[in-house]
């Protein structure tokens, strides 16, 4: 059967879908949804820090310093900009009840290059399985595929190929 398929991507509410209508009767024929995450679904991202340089900083703050929670004052150290700057250890924990209480601490920093790496997986790719369940043939359609194709020509490919159809054309709305 010959088909149009509409795109449709509305603006303000409700997920995106694809529509297919009959050439000859001017029918919808099937309506498909299409999830999110076109460009990343599947990538996990990793942070990788590598220490540079250690060194230790007296601090003095309020609430009692953790190595989540303290604030450092890296700006006086070589290329604050450059670095990373990450506690790995906070010691000799003191309170100080003169005026209100704070605390002194020293705190072990490690100045690291922080590098971002993405890996993919087709296990995590939930794109690519929602569209397969759907009915669409996403074998070929990985992510470095996907990445390197406009998303309408994608659409155009996988909804030519779609059931019994014979796409004629592809537009989009919204």
């Amino acid at each position: 059967m010959n088909a149009i398929a509409v795109y449709h991507q509305p603006q303000e509410c409700g997920c995106p879908y694809l529509t297919f209508i009959s050439q000859e009767t001017g029918e919808v024929v099937e309506t498909v949804d299409i999830p999110e995450g076109y460009f990343d679904s599947g990538c996990k991202r990793v942070d990788i820090y590598t220490p540079v340089y250690s060194f230790i900083e007296q601090v003095n703050q309020s609430p009692k310093p953790t190595v989540d929670n303290v604030r450092l004052t890296c700006g006086c150290y070589p290329n604050p900009k450059k670095y990373v700057f990450r506690v790995t250890k906070v010691d000799n924990i003191k309170e100080d009840n003169t005026v209100f209480p704070t605390w002194t601490a020293d705190v072990h920093v490690e100045a690291c290059h922080h590098d971002i790496k993405w890996q993919y997986s087709t296990k995590r790719d939930s794109f690519r399985k929602q569209l397969s369940k759907a009915g669409f043939n996403m074998k070929p359609w990985t992510l470095t595929k996907r990445m390197k194709t406009p998303f309408l020509d994608f659409l155009k490919q996988v909804a030519s190929s779609y059931k019994d159809y014979h796409l004629v054309n592809l537009i989009q709305i919204g």
